[in-house]
């Protein structure tokens, strides 16, 4: 009966090391990389408004910030993505909303 009671310590005991590790790799880990990811993402969709407007008379260069445009725009409806991912990932295991929402 004590092999029992120990096997059941050792699993409650496990769960409680993976909960408290989990939100450690997000807050640390996940987080700082999709705000950084993001950011990119937009100063890369910034420049290529910047490219599209100001080489107004180059076709080829409007055409080049057309293609960073729609690429930033990819780029943070991925990030975006990710963070809903996680966020569902992060619920469905029992930990708390992450990005302090």
């Amino acid at each position: 009966m004590s092999l029992l009671s120990n096997t059941v310590y050792a699993a409650s005991k496990s769960e409680n090391v993976v909960n408290s590790i989990i939100p450690k790799i997000v807050d640390n880990i996940v987080v700082p990389l999709v705000q950084f990811l993001f950011a990119l993402a937009f100063l890369y969709f910034v420049w290529g408004l910047m490219g599209f407007f100001m080489n107004g008379d180059d076709p080829a260069k409007r055409k080049e910030g057309q293609s960073h445009i729609l690429w930033g725009v990819v780029g943070i409806t991925i990030m975006i993505s990710v963070y809903g991912i996680v966020r569902l990932v992060m619920n469905t295991v029992g930990q708390p909303s992450l990005f302090g929402i």
